[in-house]
Protein backbone atom coordinates (compact mmCIF):
# COMPACT_ATOMS: atom_id res chain seq x y z
CA UNK A 1 0.00 0.00 0.00
CA UNK A 2 1.04 3.59 -0.61
CA UNK A 3 2.57 5.61 2.21
CA UNK A 4 1.05 8.82 0.87
CA UNK A 5 -1.58 10.38 3.09
CA UNK A 6 -4.29 12.70 1.82
CA UNK A 7 -6.90 14.91 3.37
CA UNK A 8 -10.31 14.99 1.75
CA UNK A 9 -12.53 17.94 2.51
CA UNK A 10 -16.23 17.43 1.76
CA UNK A 11 -18.62 20.33 1.60
CA UNK A 12 -22.33 19.59 1.28
CA UNK A 13 -25.10 22.11 0.93
CA UNK A 14 -28.37 21.20 2.62
CA UNK A 15 -31.52 22.86 1.38
CA UNK A 16 -35.22 22.17 1.03
CA UNK A 17 -36.48 21.61 -2.52
CA UNK A 18 -39.81 20.62 -3.97
CA UNK A 19 -40.10 17.30 -5.76
CA UNK A 20 -42.93 16.09 -7.98
CA UNK A 21 -44.44 12.66 -8.45
CA UNK A 22 -46.40 12.31 -11.68
CA UNK A 23 -49.43 10.01 -11.42
CA UNK A 24 -51.64 8.74 -14.25
CA UNK A 25 -54.72 6.72 -13.37
CA UNK A 26 -57.02 4.53 -15.42
CA UNK A 27 -60.06 3.66 -13.34
CA UNK A 28 -61.07 0.04 -13.32
CA UNK A 29 -64.54 -1.37 -13.80
CA UNK A 30 -66.67 -1.41 -10.63
CA UNK A 31 -66.50 -4.63 -8.65
CA UNK A 32 -69.23 -7.17 -9.21
CA UNK A 33 -69.80 -7.41 -5.45
CA UNK A 34 -73.07 -5.81 -4.31
CA UNK A 35 -74.25 -4.84 -0.85
CA UNK A 36 -76.58 -7.83 -0.78
CA UNK A 37 -73.64 -10.22 -0.97
CA UNK A 38 -72.08 -8.88 2.24
CA UNK A 39 -73.82 -9.43 5.53
CA UNK A 40 -72.39 -6.19 6.95
CA UNK A 41 -73.91 -4.20 4.09
CA UNK A 42 -70.48 -2.94 3.06
CA UNK A 43 -70.15 -1.41 -0.39
CA UNK A 44 -66.41 -0.73 -0.17
CA UNK A 45 -65.56 -3.21 -2.90
CA UNK A 46 -67.80 -1.37 -5.35
CA UNK A 47 -64.61 0.54 -6.21
CA UNK A 48 -61.98 -1.58 -7.90
CA UNK A 49 -58.67 -2.44 -6.29
CA UNK A 50 -55.29 -1.00 -7.34
CA UNK A 51 -52.42 -2.26 -9.46
CA UNK A 52 -49.49 0.18 -9.43
CA UNK A 53 -46.53 0.46 -11.81
CA UNK A 54 -43.62 2.71 -10.89
CA UNK A 55 -40.28 4.01 -12.10
CA UNK A 56 -38.27 7.02 -10.93
CA UNK A 57 -37.22 9.72 -13.39
CA UNK A 58 -34.55 11.65 -11.45
CA UNK A 59 -30.96 10.80 -12.38
CA UNK A 60 -27.50 11.68 -11.13
CA UNK A 61 -26.22 12.67 -14.57
CA UNK A 62 -27.73 11.63 -17.93
CA UNK A 63 -29.21 8.42 -16.59
CA UNK A 64 -29.67 6.49 -19.83
CA UNK A 65 -29.87 3.24 -17.88
CA UNK A 66 -30.69 4.56 -14.41
CA UNK A 67 -33.55 5.40 -14.62
CA UNK A 68 -34.39 6.36 -18.20
CA UNK A 69 -34.35 2.85 -19.61
CA UNK A 70 -37.18 2.08 -17.18
CA UNK A 71 -38.88 5.42 -17.90
CA UNK A 72 -38.93 4.62 -21.62
CA UNK A 73 -40.61 1.29 -20.85
CA UNK A 74 -43.19 2.97 -18.61
CA UNK A 75 -44.01 5.56 -21.28
CA UNK A 76 -44.43 2.80 -23.85
CA UNK A 77 -46.82 0.94 -21.53
CA UNK A 78 -48.85 4.13 -21.15
CA UNK A 79 -49.14 4.36 -24.94
CA UNK A 80 -50.09 0.69 -25.34
CA UNK A 81 -52.71 0.77 -22.57
CA UNK A 82 -54.15 3.96 -24.09
CA UNK A 83 -54.59 2.19 -27.42
CA UNK A 84 -56.14 -0.84 -25.71
CA UNK A 85 -58.69 1.41 -24.00
CA UNK A 86 -59.53 3.06 -27.33
CA UNK A 87 -60.24 -0.45 -28.65
CA UNK A 88 -62.69 -1.08 -25.78
CA UNK A 89 -60.48 -2.69 -23.14
CA UNK A 90 -61.66 -1.96 -19.60
CA UNK A 91 -59.42 -3.18 -16.77
CA UNK A 92 -60.90 -4.94 -13.76
CA UNK A 93 -58.50 -3.07 -11.45
CA UNK A 94 -57.65 0.61 -11.30
CA UNK A 95 -54.21 1.10 -12.87
CA UNK A 96 -51.83 3.77 -11.60
CA UNK A 97 -48.67 4.62 -13.48
CA UNK A 98 -46.25 6.46 -11.21
CA UNK A 99 -43.18 8.49 -12.14
CA UNK A 100 -41.25 9.06 -8.93
CA UNK A 101 -39.06 12.01 -8.08
CA UNK A 102 -36.26 12.14 -5.51
CA UNK A 103 -35.36 8.43 -5.68
CA UNK A 104 -31.62 9.00 -5.78
CA UNK A 105 -31.77 11.08 -2.60
CA UNK A 106 -33.34 8.25 -0.62
CA UNK A 107 -36.56 6.99 -2.29
CA UNK A 108 -38.18 10.28 -1.28
CA UNK A 109 -41.05 10.47 -3.78
CA UNK A 110 -42.29 6.91 -3.43
CA UNK A 111 -41.91 6.89 0.36
CA UNK A 112 -43.90 10.11 0.70
CA UNK A 113 -46.57 8.67 -1.58
CA UNK A 114 -46.87 5.48 0.47
CA UNK A 115 -47.12 7.43 3.71
CA UNK A 116 -49.74 9.80 2.32
CA UNK A 117 -51.83 6.98 0.78
CA UNK A 118 -51.13 4.31 3.39
CA UNK A 119 -54.74 3.65 4.39
CA UNK A 120 -55.79 3.25 0.76
CA UNK A 121 -52.85 0.99 -0.06
CA UNK A 122 -53.47 -1.26 2.94
CA UNK A 123 -57.08 -1.66 1.85
CA UNK A 124 -56.89 -1.66 -1.95
CA UNK A 125 -53.41 -2.39 -3.35
CA UNK A 126 -53.10 -5.77 -5.04
CA UNK A 127 -49.55 -5.39 -6.37
CA UNK A 128 -46.78 -2.89 -7.02
CA UNK A 129 -44.68 -3.55 -10.15
CA UNK A 130 -41.40 -1.63 -10.25
CA UNK A 131 -38.75 -1.22 -12.92
CA UNK A 132 -35.80 1.04 -12.19
CA UNK A 133 -32.78 0.25 -14.36
CA UNK A 134 -34.63 -1.68 -17.03
CA UNK A 135 -31.54 -2.26 -19.16
CA UNK A 136 -27.80 -1.91 -18.71
CA UNK A 137 -26.88 -5.10 -20.55
CA UNK A 138 -28.35 -8.53 -21.27
CA UNK A 139 -28.08 -10.48 -17.99
CA UNK A 140 -31.69 -10.90 -16.87
CA UNK A 141 -32.72 -10.77 -13.22
CA UNK A 142 -36.07 -10.68 -11.42
CA UNK A 143 -36.96 -10.24 -7.76
CA UNK A 144 -40.42 -10.35 -6.26
CA UNK A 145 -42.62 -11.30 -3.37
CA UNK A 146 -42.72 -15.13 -3.38
CA UNK A 147 -46.45 -15.11 -4.14
CA UNK A 148 -45.57 -13.71 -7.60
CA UNK A 149 -42.92 -16.30 -8.48
CA UNK A 150 -45.16 -18.51 -10.65
CA UNK A 151 -46.54 -15.48 -12.48
CA UNK A 152 -43.06 -14.11 -13.29
CA UNK A 153 -41.80 -17.48 -14.52
CA UNK A 154 -44.92 -17.94 -16.63
CA UNK A 155 -44.52 -14.52 -18.25
CA UNK A 156 -40.83 -15.17 -18.97
CA UNK A 157 -41.80 -18.42 -20.68
CA UNK A 158 -44.12 -16.55 -23.05
CA UNK A 159 -41.67 -13.92 -24.30
CA UNK A 160 -38.89 -14.25 -26.88
CA UNK A 161 -35.37 -13.59 -25.64
CA UNK A 162 -33.82 -10.26 -26.78
CA UNK A 163 -31.35 -12.14 -28.98
CA UNK A 164 -31.03 -13.21 -32.61
CA UNK A 165 -32.34 -16.65 -31.63
CA UNK A 166 -35.23 -15.01 -29.83
CA UNK A 167 -36.17 -12.97 -32.90
CA UNK A 168 -36.17 -16.19 -34.94
CA UNK A 169 -38.52 -17.80 -32.40
CA UNK A 170 -35.84 -20.23 -31.23
CA UNK A 171 -35.28 -18.97 -27.67
CA UNK A 172 -37.58 -17.78 -24.90
CA UNK A 173 -36.61 -15.32 -22.19
CA UNK A 174 -36.89 -18.06 -19.56
CA UNK A 175 -34.39 -20.22 -21.48
CA UNK A 176 -31.91 -17.37 -21.76
CA UNK A 177 -32.39 -16.61 -18.07
CA UNK A 178 -31.66 -20.20 -17.05
CA UNK A 179 -28.61 -20.45 -19.30
CA UNK A 180 -27.18 -17.23 -17.86
CA UNK A 181 -27.84 -17.98 -14.20
CA UNK A 182 -27.66 -21.75 -14.05
CA UNK A 183 -31.02 -21.88 -12.28
CA UNK A 184 -34.29 -19.99 -12.35
CA UNK A 185 -34.55 -17.95 -9.19
CA UNK A 186 -36.95 -15.13 -8.41
CA UNK A 187 -35.07 -13.73 -5.43
CA UNK A 188 -36.35 -11.71 -2.47
CA UNK A 189 -36.51 -7.92 -2.60
CA UNK A 190 -34.00 -5.89 -0.60
CA UNK A 191 -33.91 -2.15 -1.25
CA UNK A 192 -32.35 0.45 -3.49
CA UNK A 193 -35.50 1.23 -5.44
CA UNK A 194 -39.06 2.43 -5.05
CA UNK A 195 -40.72 -0.86 -4.10
CA UNK A 196 -39.19 -0.54 -0.62
CA UNK A 197 -41.94 1.36 1.20
CA UNK A 198 -44.68 -0.54 -0.61
CA UNK A 199 -43.40 -3.92 0.55
CA UNK A 200 -41.66 -3.20 3.84
CA UNK A 201 -44.02 -0.57 5.28
CA UNK A 202 -47.44 -1.51 3.90
CA UNK A 203 -47.09 -5.15 2.87
CA UNK A 204 -47.99 -4.78 -0.80
CA UNK A 205 -46.77 -7.72 -2.90
CA UNK A 206 -44.05 -6.27 -5.14
CA UNK A 207 -41.88 -6.98 -8.18
CA UNK A 208 -38.66 -5.55 -9.66
CA UNK A 209 -36.64 -6.63 -12.69
CA UNK A 210 -33.72 -5.60 -14.87
CA UNK A 211 -31.37 -6.61 -17.66
CA UNK A 212 -27.94 -6.09 -16.13
CA UNK A 213 -24.54 -5.42 -17.63
CA UNK A 214 -22.91 -8.18 -15.58
CA UNK A 215 -24.15 -11.11 -13.52
CA UNK A 216 -23.50 -9.25 -10.27
CA UNK A 217 -25.99 -6.58 -11.30
CA UNK A 218 -23.97 -3.35 -11.35
CA UNK A 219 -22.21 -1.81 -14.34
CA UNK A 220 -19.20 0.44 -14.75
CA UNK A 221 -21.14 3.45 -15.99
CA UNK A 222 -23.45 3.43 -12.94
CA UNK A 223 -24.22 6.95 -11.62
CA UNK A 224 -21.63 8.51 -13.88
CA UNK A 225 -21.39 10.82 -16.89
CA UNK A 226 -20.85 7.71 -19.04
CA UNK A 227 -24.39 6.43 -18.45
CA UNK A 228 -25.41 8.09 -21.71
CA UNK A 229 -27.61 7.45 -24.73
CA UNK A 230 -24.51 6.88 -26.86
CA UNK A 231 -23.29 4.13 -24.51
CA UNK A 232 -26.76 2.55 -24.37
CA UNK A 233 -27.20 2.63 -28.14
CA UNK A 234 -23.73 1.33 -29.02
CA UNK A 235 -22.89 -1.04 -26.17
CA UNK A 236 -25.59 -1.84 -23.61
CA UNK A 237 -28.57 -2.57 -25.87
CA UNK A 238 -27.93 -2.04 -29.59
CA UNK A 239 -31.28 -2.15 -31.35
CA UNK A 240 -33.07 -1.73 -27.98
CA UNK A 241 -34.29 -5.32 -27.99
CA UNK A 242 -33.93 -5.72 -24.23
CA UNK A 243 -36.02 -2.57 -23.76
CA UNK A 244 -38.76 -4.15 -25.87
CA UNK A 245 -38.61 -7.39 -23.86
CA UNK A 246 -38.75 -5.58 -20.51
CA UNK A 247 -41.72 -3.51 -21.67
CA UNK A 248 -43.50 -6.68 -22.79
CA UNK A 249 -42.79 -8.44 -19.49
CA UNK A 250 -44.02 -5.49 -17.44
CA UNK A 251 -47.15 -5.22 -19.58
CA UNK A 252 -47.90 -8.94 -19.32
CA UNK A 253 -47.78 -8.72 -15.52
CA UNK A 254 -50.05 -5.69 -15.56
CA UNK A 255 -52.61 -7.40 -17.78
CA UNK A 256 -52.51 -10.52 -15.59
CA UNK A 257 -53.57 -8.40 -12.60
CA UNK A 258 -56.02 -6.18 -14.49
CA UNK A 259 -57.70 -8.82 -16.65
CA UNK A 260 -61.28 -7.70 -17.40
CA UNK A 261 -62.44 -11.24 -16.58
CA UNK A 262 -60.78 -11.21 -13.15
CA UNK A 263 -64.13 -11.13 -11.36
CA UNK A 264 -64.42 -14.76 -12.45
CA UNK A 265 -60.74 -15.61 -11.96
CA UNK A 266 -58.34 -15.98 -9.05
CA UNK A 267 -55.68 -13.28 -8.77
CA UNK A 268 -52.29 -14.36 -10.19
CA UNK A 269 -50.81 -14.66 -6.70
CA UNK A 270 -49.86 -17.93 -5.08
CA UNK A 271 -50.10 -18.50 -1.32
CA UNK A 272 -48.13 -21.73 -1.54
CA UNK A 273 -45.18 -19.80 -2.97
CA UNK A 274 -45.16 -17.55 0.10
CA UNK A 275 -45.31 -20.51 2.46
CA UNK A 276 -42.56 -22.44 0.67
CA UNK A 277 -40.33 -19.36 0.74
CA UNK A 278 -40.89 -18.94 4.48
CA UNK A 279 -39.80 -22.53 5.08
CA UNK A 280 -36.68 -21.91 3.00
CA UNK A 281 -35.84 -18.74 4.92
CA UNK A 282 -35.82 -20.68 8.19
CA UNK A 283 -32.98 -22.86 6.94
CA UNK A 284 -30.78 -19.77 6.68
CA UNK A 285 -30.97 -19.08 10.41
CA UNK A 286 -31.54 -22.58 11.78
CA UNK A 287 -27.85 -23.35 12.34
CA UNK A 288 -27.29 -20.20 14.42
CA UNK A 289 -30.29 -20.98 16.61
CA UNK A 290 -29.21 -24.57 17.15
CA UNK A 291 -25.69 -23.39 18.00
CA UNK A 292 -27.22 -21.08 20.62
CA UNK A 293 -29.07 -24.02 22.17
CA UNK A 294 -32.42 -22.95 20.75
CA UNK A 295 -33.33 -26.06 18.76
CA UNK A 296 -36.76 -26.16 20.38
CA UNK A 297 -37.42 -22.51 19.48
CA UNK A 298 -36.45 -22.94 15.82
CA UNK A 299 -38.53 -26.11 15.78
CA UNK A 300 -41.60 -24.10 16.73
CA UNK A 301 -40.91 -21.66 13.89
CA UNK A 302 -40.65 -24.60 11.49
CA UNK A 303 -43.93 -26.02 12.80
CA UNK A 304 -45.68 -22.69 12.20
CA UNK A 305 -44.29 -22.50 8.67
CA UNK A 306 -45.42 -26.06 7.93
CA UNK A 307 -48.93 -25.34 9.22
CA UNK A 308 -49.03 -22.26 6.97
CA UNK A 309 -47.87 -24.33 3.99
CA UNK A 310 -50.52 -27.00 4.49
CA UNK A 311 -53.31 -24.41 4.66
CA UNK A 312 -51.84 -22.50 1.71
CA UNK A 313 -51.92 -25.61 -0.48
CA UNK A 314 -55.56 -26.21 0.45
CA UNK A 315 -56.36 -22.55 -0.16
CA UNK A 316 -54.78 -22.43 -3.63
CA UNK A 317 -56.52 -25.66 -4.61
CA UNK A 318 -59.86 -24.26 -3.43
CA UNK A 319 -59.32 -21.13 -5.50
CA UNK A 320 -58.47 -23.03 -8.66
CA UNK A 321 -61.45 -25.34 -8.17
CA UNK A 322 -63.79 -22.38 -7.60
CA UNK A 323 -62.54 -20.73 -10.80
CA UNK A 324 -63.00 -23.97 -12.75
CA UNK A 325 -66.54 -24.56 -11.48
CA UNK A 326 -67.67 -20.93 -11.71
CA UNK A 327 -68.08 -20.48 -7.94
CA UNK A 328 -67.96 -16.67 -7.97
CA UNK A 329 -68.47 -16.24 -4.21
CA UNK A 330 -65.45 -18.38 -3.35
CA UNK A 331 -63.31 -16.73 -6.04
CA UNK A 332 -64.18 -13.34 -4.53
CA UNK A 333 -63.24 -14.48 -1.03
CA UNK A 334 -59.98 -16.05 -2.22
CA UNK A 335 -59.05 -12.83 -4.01
CA UNK A 336 -59.68 -10.71 -0.94
CA UNK A 337 -57.31 -12.88 1.06
CA UNK A 338 -54.66 -13.10 -1.65
CA UNK A 339 -54.64 -9.31 -1.83
CA UNK A 340 -54.11 -9.05 1.93
CA UNK A 341 -51.82 -12.07 2.44
CA UNK A 342 -48.60 -10.04 2.32
CA UNK A 343 -50.04 -7.77 5.04
CA UNK A 344 -50.09 -10.81 7.34
CA UNK A 345 -46.30 -10.57 7.64
CA UNK A 346 -46.38 -7.01 9.05
CA UNK A 347 -45.71 -6.17 12.69
CA UNK A 348 -46.74 -2.64 13.69
CA UNK A 349 -43.72 -2.31 16.00
CA UNK A 350 -41.30 -2.87 13.13
CA UNK A 351 -37.81 -4.31 13.28
CA UNK A 352 -35.84 -3.60 16.42
CA UNK A 353 -33.04 -1.78 14.57
CA UNK A 354 -35.31 0.17 12.16
CA UNK A 355 -38.90 0.46 13.14
CA UNK A 356 -40.08 1.84 9.79
CA UNK A 357 -39.57 -1.63 8.32
CA UNK A 358 -42.61 -3.69 9.36
CA UNK A 359 -42.16 -6.89 7.33
CA UNK A 360 -40.97 -9.78 9.49
CA UNK A 361 -39.98 -12.14 6.66
CA UNK A 362 -37.79 -9.88 4.51
CA UNK A 363 -36.04 -6.51 4.73
CA UNK A 364 -32.93 -4.81 3.33
CA UNK A 365 -29.87 -6.28 5.02
CA UNK A 366 -28.07 -3.97 7.42
CA UNK A 367 -24.72 -4.78 5.79
CA UNK A 368 -25.79 -6.14 2.39
CA UNK A 369 -26.02 -2.94 0.37
CA UNK A 370 -29.21 -3.29 -1.65
CA UNK A 371 -29.41 -7.01 -0.84
CA UNK A 372 -32.30 -8.68 0.98
CA UNK A 373 -32.12 -10.24 4.42
CA UNK A 374 -34.70 -12.94 5.04
CA UNK A 375 -36.10 -13.29 8.58
CA UNK A 376 -34.25 -10.06 9.44
CA UNK A 377 -35.21 -9.86 13.10
CA UNK A 378 -34.15 -13.42 13.85
CA UNK A 379 -30.99 -13.15 11.74
CA UNK A 380 -29.84 -9.90 13.34
CA UNK A 381 -30.56 -11.17 16.85
CA UNK A 382 -28.51 -14.29 16.15
CA UNK A 383 -25.65 -12.22 14.70
CA UNK A 384 -25.51 -10.26 17.97
CA UNK A 385 -25.26 -13.44 19.99
CA UNK A 386 -28.93 -13.55 21.04
CA UNK A 387 -28.22 -11.10 23.87
CA UNK A 388 -31.08 -9.86 26.04
CA UNK A 389 -32.27 -12.65 28.28
CA UNK A 390 -31.02 -14.21 31.50
CA UNK A 391 -29.54 -17.05 29.47
CA UNK A 392 -28.28 -14.77 26.74
CA UNK A 393 -30.95 -15.89 24.28
CA UNK A 394 -33.71 -13.39 24.95
CA UNK A 395 -33.69 -11.45 21.67
CA UNK A 396 -33.49 -14.59 19.56
CA UNK A 397 -36.52 -16.07 21.33
CA UNK A 398 -38.45 -12.82 21.11
CA UNK A 399 -37.79 -12.43 17.38
CA UNK A 400 -38.74 -16.07 16.79
CA UNK A 401 -42.02 -15.48 18.61
CA UNK A 402 -42.74 -12.50 16.38
CA UNK A 403 -42.15 -14.58 13.25
CA UNK A 404 -44.34 -17.38 14.60
CA UNK A 405 -47.09 -14.83 15.22
CA UNK A 406 -46.88 -13.60 11.62
CA UNK A 407 -46.86 -17.14 10.20
CA UNK A 408 -49.94 -17.98 12.25
CA UNK A 409 -51.59 -14.80 10.93
CA UNK A 410 -50.79 -15.93 7.38
CA UNK A 411 -52.22 -19.36 8.15
CA UNK A 412 -55.39 -17.65 9.36
CA UNK A 413 -55.49 -15.53 6.21
CA UNK A 414 -55.52 -18.58 3.93
CA UNK A 415 -57.98 -20.57 6.05
CA UNK A 416 -61.23 -20.17 4.14
CA UNK A 417 -64.53 -20.17 6.06
CA UNK A 418 -66.70 -23.24 5.56
CA UNK A 419 -68.97 -21.18 3.32
CA UNK A 420 -67.88 -18.09 1.42
CA UNK A 421 -71.45 -16.94 0.89
CA UNK A 422 -72.30 -13.73 2.74
CA UNK A 423 -68.91 -13.52 4.42
CA UNK A 424 -68.40 -9.91 5.57
CA UNK A 425 -65.36 -8.03 4.39
CA UNK A 426 -64.34 -7.46 7.99
CA UNK A 427 -63.83 -11.20 8.49
CA UNK A 428 -61.13 -11.38 5.81
CA UNK A 429 -59.50 -8.20 7.14
CA UNK A 430 -59.30 -9.70 10.61
CA UNK A 431 -58.13 -13.08 9.34
CA UNK A 432 -55.26 -11.45 7.43
CA UNK A 433 -54.35 -9.06 10.24
CA UNK A 434 -55.13 -5.86 8.33
CA UNK A 435 -57.39 -4.45 11.03
CA UNK A 436 -54.96 -5.44 13.79
CA UNK A 437 -52.01 -3.88 11.96
CA UNK A 438 -53.80 -0.58 11.39
CA UNK A 439 -54.79 -0.38 15.04
CA UNK A 440 -51.29 -1.32 16.18
CA UNK A 441 -49.79 1.26 13.85
CA UNK A 442 -52.01 3.95 15.32
CA UNK A 443 -50.95 3.03 18.85
CA UNK A 444 -47.25 2.95 17.94
CA UNK A 445 -47.33 6.29 16.15
CA UNK A 446 -49.35 7.92 18.95
CA UNK A 447 -46.76 6.71 21.46
CA UNK A 448 -43.93 8.05 19.26
CA UNK A 449 -45.59 11.46 18.95
CA UNK A 450 -46.12 11.64 22.71
CA UNK A 451 -42.50 10.71 23.26
CA UNK A 452 -41.37 13.43 20.83
CA UNK A 453 -43.55 16.00 22.60
CA UNK A 454 -42.15 14.96 25.96
CA UNK A 455 -38.57 15.28 24.65
CA UNK A 456 -39.33 18.71 23.19
CA UNK A 457 -40.86 19.79 26.50
CA UNK A 458 -37.78 18.68 28.44
CA UNK A 459 -35.54 20.51 25.97
CA UNK A 460 -37.51 23.74 26.39
CA UNK A 461 -37.31 23.46 30.17
CA UNK A 462 -33.56 22.93 30.02
CA UNK A 463 -33.15 26.01 27.81
CA UNK A 464 -35.35 28.15 30.06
Amino acid sequence: PSSVEGHLKVKNEFMRKKIWNVVAELEGAPSQETPSSSSDGSTEEQKSDLVLLGNHRDAWIFGAADPNSGTACLMEIAKVVSEMVKDGWEPSQTIRLLSWDGEEYGLLGSTAYVERHRAELLEKAVAYLNVDVAVSGLFFDARASPSMKSLVLGAAAMLPAPTDKGERGEEKLIEMWQEQRGKLEVGPLGSGSDYTAFLDHTGVASFDSSFNGIKAGSYGQYHSIYDSFSWMDKHADPGFRAHKTMTSLWLLLLIAFADPQLDDKVLPLNATGSAEAARGYIQGVKGAYEKAGLSEVIGKVEDAALAFLEKAEEFDAAGWNAERTGDAETVMEVNRRLKWLERSFLDANGLKSRKYFKHMLVAPGLYLGYGAQTLPGMTEAAALGCAGGNKGTGDCEKEAERVISRLKQAESCVSLPSSSSFVPLSSAREACGVAEFRLGLLEVETEERNSDLESAHRLMLSVL
